[in-house]
């Protein structure tokens, strides 16, 4: 099914695809920070180098009649705008988002660019100024997804207490994880975030993770695991940038929203935030570095080191065998790794390491971190 009948221009790059669900507060803003895009220099990126399709779906406000008049507007702003309504099965972001992704994605088939950046926002998003200078700088630098740093706006709700710590862990870990076990494509400084505001794919390895799957929420989430899955090079890039929205009333069943309102509630219940603690980490990064290091040497042509087998399956607590039945028969890593975590879950992992405050664990990170550096 095709929705947008104008056909892309010549020297196309990018299509930022862009679902919106009355959001006519928002729109005008998250319309201009896409058009005024610059460099870092203060030049602005070639028009005709991006375009955006707006689908409206199932609106109750004018976020519709909205975006056709700012397109009036802006002639010389490639901006693309359809509604759609759907039916209520049907409704919600994985369908919309999916219809979008495909649609950018066949938008670069017909002139075979299979380089093409299919990238998605959020109705609710208002991305950097030089967002898009950044994106393309990073697919140069030869990665295949782009995942931007997401900030959500400052809130007076209690959740945002929780919110800020849930990123200081999680800053913490990706910085943890790149010490342990590198990655060249994305080195640090990185964040942790490959998210629906902010995610830029090649059309080749969008078609070769399955496409976005169609789920009423999460749909991002489990996208991202599908990239992963194939060996995909993800690069988190500190660059990036895109500003949400932290209202707590979600249009989704579980999303930022949700969760935004989750912790306000843990707040008002004087309840605690409960991480992975960091001995944990340390044990999974080290053993995913030795992992990878059996599988790359595996598929080498050379004979699966028995003794680092032996040493690896014990720091999982895993049975050998099923290890180098796991390791001989993988088709990519991600999903290696991805199976080796959900047998540690069955062998009862947390048990052995037990969650802990979330301030507990960002002080012992950030002892080894910054303080005892971590070599």
């Amino acid at each position: 099914m095709t929705i947008f009948k104008t056909p892309a221009a010549k020297n196309l790059k990018a299509t930022i695809i862009v679902p919106v669900k009355d959001e006519e507060t928002n729109l005008y803003g998250m319309l201009d920070a896409l058009r005024q895009q610059v460099t870092p220099l203060g030049n602005a990126v070639p028009a005709e180098y991006y375009e955006v399709l707006l689908l409206a779906n199932n609106c109750t406000d004018n976020s519709y009649a909205l975006a056709k008049a700012y397109q009036l507007l802006h002639p010389g702003f490639q901006l693309h705008v359809e509604e759609i309504f759907l039916e209520k099965p049907h409704a919600h972001i994985g369908t919309v988002r999916r219809l979008l992704m495909d649609e950018a994605y066949q938008r670069f088939q017909a002139p075979d660019k299979p380089d093409g950046i299919i990238i998605s926002t959020d109705g609710d998003s208002r991305v950097d100024s030089c967002w898009l200078h950044y994106i393309f700088t990073e697919f140069e630098n030869g990665c295949d997804v782009v995942g931007g740093r997401i900030i959500s706006e400052y809130s007076k709700s209690p959740s945002r207490k929780f919110h800020l710590k849930d990123v200081g862990y999680r800053y913490l870990v990706s910085h943890l994880e790149s010490q342990l076990d590198p990655c060249a494509f994305d080195p640090w400084p990185r964040h942790f975030q490959c998210f629906g505001p902010s995610t830029a794919v090649k059309c080749s390895i969008y078609e070769k993770a399955g496409r976005l799957p169609i789920l009423p929420y999460l749909e991002d989430e489990n996208f991202r695991k599908a990239l992963i899955r194939i060996d995909a090079r993800i690069r988190r890039s500190p660059w990036v940038k895109v500003y949400t929205s932290s209202r707590e009333s979600g249009k989704v069943d579980f999303g930022f929203s949700i969760q935004l309102n989750e912790w306000t509630k843990m707040n008002l219940e004087g309840k605690k935030m409960l991480v992975e603690p960091m001995g944990s980490l340390i044990i999974k990064f080290n053993a995913r570095k030795l992992l990878r290091e059996l599988f790359i040497d595996y598929n080498s042509g050379n004979r699966l080191n028995t003794k680092r087998l032996r040493v690896l399956a014990r720091s999982l607590f895993l049975e050998e065998d099923w290890l180098k039945n796991k390791i001989t028969t993988a088709r990519y890593f991600g999903a290696l790794w991805e199976e080796t975590e959900m047998n540690l879950s069955e062998q009862k992992w947390e048990e052995r390491h037990p969650v802990v405050h979330i301030d507990t664990a960002i002080g012992h990170l950030r002892d080894l971190l910054y303080t005892k550096q971590l070599a």
